[in-house]
């Protein structure tokens, strides 16, 4: 089963396929740092909804490749993928461009999207606690010797009143 050339073929196609999801993927992610590090965040609703069909088709090339493990006896995980790709190679040594060189591509393109998935993670962390601190300074909830005068000299702000409370 293995010796089959469509099967070569197909695996190329499915790791080719993800390749280019992927870069899609990156493309997206660079954009939504962007739109976050901005101060008007009013493209974030797109950007995110432009994420779905990649990470959909993602999806499904996941279940595609599944499917082909299945199909010759391999396990259904990374392992297995690798395994084939592995095997596939090794028939196929005339190849100029090995299924493990497009595996080791892709892998890079997903190490990117997870670099940029975490720091558009972080951005959006940061992002809350400001939110979270600056309300909790409207609401007068406020650690003692938390604001500083002109001078740099803490304030005692206990006995004022909240901005809420004004």
């Amino acid at each position: 089963m293995l010796k089959d050339r469509a099967l070569f073929e197909e695996v190329r196609a499915v790791i080719e396929r993800e390749t280019a999801l992927i870069v899609e993927l990156n493309t997206i992610l660079r954009a939504e740092t962007d739109v976050l590090q901005s101060p008007d965040a009013a493209g974030l609703a797109e950007v995110l909804e432009q994420k779905v069909s990649p990470l959909a088709a993602i999806n499904e090339s996941k279940a595609t490749r599944y499917a082909i493990l299945r199909s010759v006896h391999y396990p259904e995980s990374e392992d297995g993928w690798a395994s084939l790709v592995s095997d596939l190679d090794a028939i196929e040594s005339d190849q100029h461009i090995t299924l493990a060189n497009l595996l080791q591509i892709l892998r890079g393109e997903l190490m990117q999207s997870r670099t940029l998935n975490r720091v558009n993670a972080e951005i959006i962390n940061r992002s809350m606690f400001s939110v979270h601190h600056l309300l909790n300074i409207l609401r007068g909830n406020i650690p003692e010797n938390k604001i500083y005068s002109e001078s740099g000299e803490p304030v005692n702000i206990n006995n004022k009143p909240s901005i809420t409370s004004a």
